[in-house]
């Protein structure tokens, strides 16, 4: 149909319609008075004539009358039968719209208003459908995160929560939206870290979240402030799993430190320091990926992303979908879903290693523990026996390297302290000496002791590789070690065990490859040091 106005068309037909009409009416009457006129007043025509003549007009006019009726309806049917489809069309795709489905589409293929109406309605559906599925698609991925996800307008009040943000914390969705934040954490009770909140300016902050039960979880907390909807957007990352492992290797290396202490002995020290300095070391490992993991997880590239929408502005939707960059929008957020997918496997792997390490740790020490002696007894002994005993511990790896210990103790000294202690220091200090020696022709250790008023020194030398300058201060630094094949354990454990004895160890030399000289000072008689433990 080529008329661009519907309402012309009705007023056409009902125009069309009244002028037959009055045309056909004004003709019948027109014949009627010239009938009269001529053929009624005629006396000549008989009277049944007459009438005859006129029940025909009659007749004629009005056949022709009801003829013109039905011609004008014909061609109203015909003209408003497109029309009456069409707005049948508009109907049922609205009713399917409103029943849920995005997918209609009407087709009326012309330039009537219909028509334009038609693909306005098309356009209209077409961009609904884009913004739903955009919607649908964000919410998808945010309800999937491992992480929990806290919106909050400006003043702080949370708006909405993500289904991990429910399931970790334990709260009803409605008991938590219009709530301010520090129902749910208590470290933004102070005006600092509340500005810092309500600017969106935390990144990977450590701090507790209340569970409705009331206990607490450990969490890596950011917060970044959405200006193009004026709203905060919090992520919380759950690090309960990564404490308790940092917990387990403290724990573990305390029990280490325990019995290597107590046993004193060489099989200890190769034993336990060896297998679970190993175990140890592969705890490291994973805790190390795991730290990796939450310090570079997808989070930081969705805020990227999340950034470039806000700012395309009110207009995001368009910027999605025809904006070169917008187009990226969706692809790079399954990148980014499908990474957080391999992140929370790969986690989840290494917590399962962790739980192995820890198994394998607990049994060395439970072997170790089950055959080593107790310490803490304070006891007098000679120090020079004990300096003999600890040289005898070594002996067959003495004499293995080809190495010449001579010993300098020309006066005995009675002591009374920890005996256990006092050889754990020796058999370390002469073990150190040792591994010096490597490389080291005319190989030597001198171990000499002496009384200075109520201290004892044993003084162990040698003519090893020597110590630079830099190293000096870092020596008795646990983990630290010049070792291929070192922990940086044996000399840390030692000047902790002088310590607890009331004593010290130093170390002196002259350089890289010229030797080097510990001195272990401690009471005639013990004289315990109280108080939390610092490094040394």
């Amino acid at each position: 149909m080529d008329n661009k106005n519907y309402t012309s068309i009705r007023n056409t037909i009902l125009v069309a319609f009244v002028l037959l009409s009055s045309f056909l009416g004004i003709f019948t009457s027109t014949i009627s008075q010239y009938f009269i006129k001529n053929f009624l007043n005629n006396e000549q025509i008989p009277q049944m004539a007459v009438n005859q003549v006129l029940v025909k007009i009659i007749a004629v006019g009005t056949g022709t009358t009801l003829l013109g009726v039905i011609l004008v309806i014909l061609i109203a049917i015909k003209i408003t039968r497109p029309l009456a489809h069409s707005i049948k069309q508009l109907t049922a795709a609205m009713l399917e719209v409103d029943k849920g489905n995005w997918n209609v589409k009407v087709s009326i293929n012309d330039n009537s208003e219909l028509g334009i109406m038609a693909l306005t309605f098309n356009k209209m559906i077409q961009n609904l459908n884009e913004t739903s599925v955009s919607k649908n698609y964000l919410d998808n991925i945010l309800s999937t995160m491992r992480d929990m996800l806290i919106v909050l307008d400006s003043e702080g009040f949370i708006k909405s929560v993500n289904h991990s943000t429910i399931f970790n914390l334990g709260w009803d969705e409605a008991d938590l939206l219009g709530k301010s934040l520090p129902i749910l954490s208590g470290d933004f009770n102070n005006h600092e870290s509340w500005d810092l909140l309500l600017q969106g300016k935390i990144r990977q902050k450590e701090i507790t979240l209340i569970k409705k039960d009331h206990e607490t979880i450990p969490v890596l907390f950011s917060a970044s402030l959405m200006d193009m909807d004026n709203i905060i957007v919090c992520t919380a990352a759950d690090i309960s799993e990564k404490n308790k492992a940092e917990q387990i290797k403290e724990d573990m290396q305390k029990k280490l430190v325990e019995v290597s202490r107590e046993a004193g002995m060489s099989e200890i020290a190769t034993g336990v320091l060896h297998n679970v300095g190993n175990v140890l070391n592969s705890i490291n490992i994973s805790i190390g990926v795991i730290q990796s993991r939450l310090k570079n997880a997808c989070l930081n590239d969705f805020f990227k992303v999340m950034e470039v929408v806000q700012n395309s502005g009110d207009n995001w939707v368009s910027f999605v979908k025809n904006h070169e960059q917008g187009q990226m929008f969706f692809p790079v957020l399954l990148a980014i879903s499908e990474e957080m997918k391999k992140e929370q496997q790969e986690v989840g792997r290494e917590f399962m290693e962790l739980e192995k390490y820890v198994e394998n740790i607990k049994n060395i020490v439970y072997i170790q523990q089950s055959v080593a002696k107790k310490g803490g007894m304070i006891e007098k002994f000679k120090i020079n026996e004990t300096i003999s005993q600890a040289i005898n511990i070594n002996k067959n790896a003495l004499q293995r390297h080809e190495i010449e210990v001579i010993e300098e103790n020309a006066q005995e000294f009675t002591v009374e302290t920890d005996r256990l202690k006092v050889i754990q220091v020796l058999i370390n200090l002469i073990t150190n000496a040792k591994d010096a020696l490597k490389g080291i022709s005319n190989k030597k250790i001198h171990v000499s002791v002496r009384k200075n008023d109520q201290m004892i020194q044993v003084i162990v030398k040698d003519n090893g590789i020597g110590i630079s300058k830099d190293q000096l201060n870092k020596i008795f630094l646990y983990g630290h070690t010049t070792k291929k094949e070192g922990h940086g354990f044996g000399l840390h454990n030692s000047a902790l065990a002088a310590k607890e004895i009331g004593g010290q160890l130093e170390v002196n030399s002259e350089g890289e490859k010229r030797g080097a000289e510990f001195i272990f000072t401690f009471p005639c008689k013990h004289r315990s040091i109280q108080g939390e433990r610092r490094q040394v």
